[in-house]
């Protein structure tokens, strides 16, 4: 499926997911230590992988760093 621009939807599906990414590279704050072996770049990848696609486009960056923020705080 193509979108007004001529891009396929999957493009701008990549490229929010991107964008969300590295809004919360600095936006959330790790709560374990910096020695431990998983960067928290890798633990927040991990996350964002698991969430369903409507999730993240439907919902702001700020939101999602902070729903990050409680499962994190859950573990």
């Amino acid at each position: 499926m193509h979108v007004l621009s001529g891009r396929r939807l999957q493009y701008r599906e990549e490229k929010r997911l991107e964008e969300i990414k590295n809004f919360l590279k600095t936006a959330v704050v790790p709560l374990k230590s910096p020695g431990e072996d998983r960067s928290v770049a890798d633990w927040i990848n991990r996350q964002l992988d698991a969430f369903p696609p409507h999730y993240l486009n439907e919902y702001t960056p700020e939101q999602i760093a902070s729903d990050l923020s409680v499962i994190q705080g859950l573990a």
